[in-house]
């Protein structure tokens, strides 16, 4: 299974995808197909390495929400979704900075992640 491509929009969908991996304020459209079987599931957040520091209660899973799966006609979906433009040649560069700031002042831990 090829892992799911991030950000932006998808000429071509990706099937048989298990898991997929979101950034904040990211969004994804999921169409299940029962494949026949029927009941209840949950759609979870998982926690994966984000390399936190420190000591740190470790994640849980999360239900998102429980879903009733029902037998019905599959829908078919088109072999491309949406045909992206080229958006030609680099025209500007930005640069973002990933910083992070520390602190223990008055004995309590706190950490900051910043985007410049």
């Amino acid at each position: 299974m090829d892992p799911v491509p991030p950000g932006g929009l998808l000429e071509k969908p990706v099937r048989d995808a298990q898991k997929i991996l979101l950034s904040p304020a990211e969004r994804v459209e999921i169409i299940v197909d029962t494949l026949g079987q029927e009941g209840a599931i949950n759609l979870q957040a998982e926690p994966y390495n984000r390399g936190k520091m420190g000591h740190v209660a470790a994640e849980q899973n999360i239900n998102i929400a429980s879903v009733n799966l029902i037998t019905g006609q599959s829908i078919a979906v088109p072999e491309t979704l949406r045909k992206i433009d080229d958006l030609g040649e680099l025209k500007a560069v930005k640069k973002i900075v990933f910083t992070e700031t520390m602190s223990m002042a008055n004995g309590k831990h706190s950490m900051a992640f910043l985007l410049n």
